[in-house]
């Protein structure tokens, strides 16, 4: 374990979280498990980030690390949230739901693998934590209680965008701080959760930012952006 460093105790404890969301979500602690899977996406994803780079530490098994640390709790762990949140209503659907996220999942995976398609500051397509994190909410909404079906256009519309080459405005902080549409939307979305929660409404606040998001880069991406990223797609289909 001499590749082991700091930053990689806090991807530990994020991989350990995923897995302990889904026993908590079978456990019936739904929303409990729910909110594991934000602290992770919101938080620790974010620090073992910030300890790399204070500590200096960024090597390739970290980056390896975290990318299936990444992977298992926004594509498998989810999968299960999906079934276990379906499986009363219909089990059929619950299962074909839950494969359906796990496959995009893969194929993403897969995808980022074999191509080498990129834009500093940006993800090409929707991220897999971003997808989690609309599942997540709308699981926890009243949308959902009304309707449980009304997940299979998010899955669709979720699959569409994560197996894209669209570029959603990543979390590059200095990026995100020059472009005034990104920094008023962050500014604004923070906000709006913080009055939602006061009043009780915090995953409907998350599920409307999330899904803001999801369209965001036809008003956010700036027009260099996605012509070199089409540019990257037309060299690849050549080659």
């Amino acid at each position: 374990m001499k590749h082991f460093k700091l930053k990689d105790v806090v991807t530990t404890l994020n991989l350990f979280l995923s897995f302990y969301a889904v026993i908590l979500a079978f456990s019936g602690k739904f929303e409990l498990a729910s909110y594991l899977l934000v602290l992770n996406i919101l938080v620790l994803d974010v620090i073992d980030g910030l300890v790399a780079r204070l500590t200096k530490s960024s090597n390739e098994f970290g980056k390896h690390f975290d990318s299936i640390t990444d992977f298992i709790g926004s594509s498998i762990a989810v999968s299960f949230f999906v079934y276990i949140a379906l499986w009363e209503t219909n089990y059929i659907v619950a299962v074909i739901c839950a494969f359906s996220f796990l496959f995009v999942g893969v194929m993403r995976e897969v995808r980022s693998r074999i191509e080498n398609i990129s834009y500093k500051g940006y993800f090409i397509g929707f991220p897999r934590n971003s997808a989690c994190l609309v599942l997540v909410a709308f699981f926890n909404t009243t949308l959902f209680d009304f309707s449980p079906l009304l997940i299979i256009p998010y899955l669709v519309i979720l699959g569409f965008f994560q197996l894209s080459h669209v570029p959603f405005v990543g979390n590059d902080k200095p990026i995100l701080m020059k472009i005034p549409r990104a920094r008023n939307y962050i500014i604004a979305g923070v906000f709006y959760i913080a009055i939602n929660s006061y009043f009780g409404f915090f995953w409907n606040s998350v599920l409307t930012i999330m899904c803001c998001y999801l369209f965001s880069s036809y008003f956010l991406v700036e027009r260099k952006v996605w012509d070199d990223v089409k540019r990257q797609v037309a060299e690849l289909g050549r080659g």
